[in-house]
C-alpha cells in the first residue's frame, strides 16, 4: 500500500487508518490476494 508516497506493508489482521484526503494505492497480486473492508466513519453534525 502507498499512502502520500510512501510505501507500507502489512499482514493480513492487520487495521490501517488513511485520513481523509489522503492520497492512497493499494496492491496485490495472485500471489498475495487481499480482501479490503472500507468503513467511513463520519462525525455527526449538530442541528
Amino acid at each position: 500500500m502507498i499512502v502520500n508516497g510512501k510505501e507500507y506493508e502489512f499482514k493480513g489482521g492487520d487495521i490501517i487508518v488513511i485520513e481523509p484526503g489522503e492520497e492512497h494505492h493499494v496492491m496485490a497480486d495472485k500471489e498475495n490476494p487481499i480482501t479490503l473492508v472500507w468503513l467511513d466513519v463520519r462525525k455527526k453534525e449538530k442541528k
